[in-house]
């Protein structure tokens, strides 16, 4: 199921497919290869529909935004590393799903 929302309101759509994957990269690229429509999120999509690889087909519409957590003994804060980890995930979670590869139509 797609659960989307706009400022209309809510929409639920079960999309008929011959193609089906829990894997974003693998869907990603499929839609990249004009092998059909997808939905994912704006941070892992951004990078290809800058270059001109993707198209938002409805704009006013997402999902969902979920929020993510970090979730650690407190005792371990303490740790410059994971501090480290946390900072730089909570200041750049765009960054963290960019993959160097080069994909064409």
């Amino acid at each position: 199921q797609w659960k989307l929302e706009s400022e209309e309101g809510e929409f639920v759509l079960n999309p008929s497919t011959v193609f089906l994957s829990n894997d974003y990269w693998v869907v990603k690229l499929a839609s990249i290869q004009d092998h059909g429509i997808c939905l994912l999120p704006n941070f892992f999509a951004d990078m290809e529909r800058d270059a001109g690889l993707l198209e938002r087909v409805l704009p006013d519409w997402q999902s969902q935004n979920i929020p993510m957590y970090a979730l650690f003994q407190s005792h371990r804060i303490s740790n410059p590393r994971l501090r480290a980890l946390i900072d730089a995930i909570a200041d750049n979670f765009r960054d963290t799903y960019t993959y160097l590869y080069t994909a064409s139509r």
